[in-house]
């Protein structure tokens, strides 16, 4: 039997995935949730943070930026203190330690049991029909109005693909193709401006470096940085002269020729680049990438949204702590190249938002306290742009579905 691990008013629903205070299921992330279940199945002693990161994350290209705010999520989630810890106390610069008793509960009630109504004696067949048809057409009842709300869904949604279609044009259903070969992980592919090449991050076993391939048959594949500095984040620049990327190791934001050439550092701080419909501002997050899972956002709530010109001058803060709540990333350019889209996460809430690229015109675009979800924009405007778009409010229902 899969148990439950209970301490305080709290407990871990193992079979269900799931974390209960005082009956309510606490929302924070899957990864969290794992660090949770680790630190109680290794409780009383001292868990170092690389022992988390690789238990936890399994090698993933993390920080241990995530690991802190994993844990922050967690107290805040179980009304933890960090300097009158309960449940899971800091040891500094090593790791943390689990220190509530926990009791195991193997098997037992499910913790989203009802309880069964008690078992009357069998009443007579003629006192037994009424009963019967009620509990035959109360179901019925439920699945012909369940059926039907899927139904108008399902209708709704078809409306809504077959306008997204006409408005984009060139939205077609097409046979997939591998661009890449190699058997280790290649992420953040972006196109050059012609659709003639792509560029992408990959790791060939000594670090993340930028790759271009050309996409017509039997095109080449040429490696354009070869600093050893855990390249990422690549972004072709609408002019096609430069693409921009992360440097995770020597920090900032750095351009490279398409087809190599030197290389020039462009911040000092910052991830995510994004160029604007121009090419004349590159938009970034302050926060360097602190993951590279899909389960965690890569930014904490620290970071902020930025723009600077590709030559080094003109940068600016686009958005400011506390405006909207939490931290701001993957900025995301209107194909008009006047408003950012951004996501704004605080730990268990996190939103779409919309600002004018002078900082101003502030606009949430999804419901306040989406909680559990992650949102890139970059997802819908890069396929979608004149979509997304031109009916802002079909955007945030689409990345709440």
């Amino acid at each position: 039997m899969t148990p439950y691990y209970r301490f305080d008013d709290v407990r871990i629903d193992l079979r269900n995935f799931r974390v209960l205070k005082a009956g309510k299921v606490v929302q924070v992330e899957p990864k969290a949730l794992n660090l949770l279940i680790f630190l109680v199945e290794n409780r009383g002693r001292l868990v170092e943070k690389r022992e988390l990161l690789d238990a936890v994350w399994n090698d993933a290209f993390v920080t241990e930026n995530v690991l802190t705010r994993s844990v922050g999520q967690l107290r805040k989630g179980l009304a933890d203190d960090a300097k009158e810890p309960r449940y899971i106390e800091t040891v500094p610069t090593r790791g943390y330690r689990f220190i509530a008793q926990v009791e195991v509960e193997d098997g037992g009630e499910t913790l989203s049991a009802i309880p069964s109504a008690p078992i009357a004696e069998a009443p007579s067949a003629v006192s037994n029909t009424l009963p019967l048809l009620r509990s035959r057409v109360l179901p019925l009842f439920l699945v012909v109005l369940i059926a039907g709300a899927v139904l108008a869904c399902g209708l709704i949604v078809g409306l809504a693909v077959s306008r997204w279609r006409s408005q984009l044009g060139y939205y077609r259903p097409g046979n997939a193709v591998q661009i890449t070969t190699f058997a280790g992980l290649s992420n953040y592919p972006t196109f050059s401006p012609d659709g003639t090449a792509m560029a992408y991050s990959m790791d060939s076993g000594k670090g993340f470096e930028i790759f271009v391939r050309q996409l017509a048959p039997g095109g080449q594949e040429v490696q354009i940085t070869l600093d050893g500095g855990q390249s990422l984040q690549p972004a072709w620049s609408p002019d096609g002269k430069l693409i921009a990327y992360y440097s995770h190791t020597r920090g900032g934001i750095w351009l490279v020729p398409p087809f190599g050439g030197p290389t020039r550092q462009l911040t000092e701080f910052g991830s995510h680049p994004e160029w604007s419909p121009d090419s004349q501002w590159i938009a970034f997050q302050s926060d360097p990438l602190i993951a590279l899972d899909a389960d965690t956002p890569d930014f904490s709530r620290g970071s902020t949204i930025w723009a600077i010109h590709p030559d080094g001058s003109g940068a600016r803060q686009i958005t400011f702590l506390g405006t909207p709540a939490g931290g701001h990333g993957n900025p995301s350019w209107s194909p008009d190249g006047k408003h950012l889209v951004f996501v704004a996460n605080d730990e268990l809430q996190t939103e779409l938002w919309s600002v004018m690229a002078d900082g101003k015109g502030l606009v949430r675009l999804t419901p306040a306290a989406s909680r559990g979800l992650d949102y890139d924009p970059n997802l819908f405007t890069r396929w979608e742009e004149r979509f997304v778009w031109s009916d802002t409010r079909v955007v945030a229902d689409t990345c709440i579905s």
